[in-house]
């Protein structure tokens, strides 16, 4: 068996630092060129086309009744409800983000109070939820009744 030999170096057929001339600029400039001119010609192609269906479909389109003209003149018949949905809608979320973010009495007699949502989940997460002690027998005596009643089938 023969040693196996270091891998030597490529050579390069170029002294050191010779640019290599093997690529041609000028075509390859030539090409992104051609293709920049078509890339512009297609575009000039779908605008024209685009003009041109779109000039028959308005001249295909039927001329609209005098009729639905006048309807859609008038306004809509009272009362009108909404006038500005999309400010109706603004209003309404910037007055539910005001509750959730403020303090308030809920029930002053009772000591009741509103704190805000991050606060409230805050506290839920360092304390956890509340949870109503219930005793062992109390449980056990609600459990009973059901776990002694028969069973009954369905269908009857």
């Amino acid at each position: 068996m023969s040693e196996p030999r270091p891998a030597e170096a490529p050579k390069s057929s170029h002294a050191p630092g010779e640019i290599d001339r093997e690529l041609d600029t000028g075509k390859i400039l030539l090409i992104g060129a051609g293709l920049a001119l078509v890339t512009v010609a297609a575009i000039a192609i779908m605008v024209v086309l685009f003009r041109v269906l779109l000039a028959d479909e308005v001249r295909r389109d039927p001329i609209p009744a005098p009729l639905l003209a006048q309807a859609r003149a008038q306004k809509a018949p009272e009362p009108r409800l909404q006038i500005t949905p999309e400010a109706d809608l603004i209003a309404v979320r910037t007055a539910e983000q005001t509750i959730l973010r403020s303090y308030a009495w809920v029930e002053r007699d009772s000591g009741r109070v509103r704190i805000p949502i991050e606060r409230a989940m805050a506290l839920v997460a360092a304390e956890g939820f509340p949870v109503r002690e219930v005793p062992m027998r109390e449980a056990q005596a609600r459990v009973a009744p059901m776990r002694d009643a028969p069973m009954r089938e369905e269908g009857r």
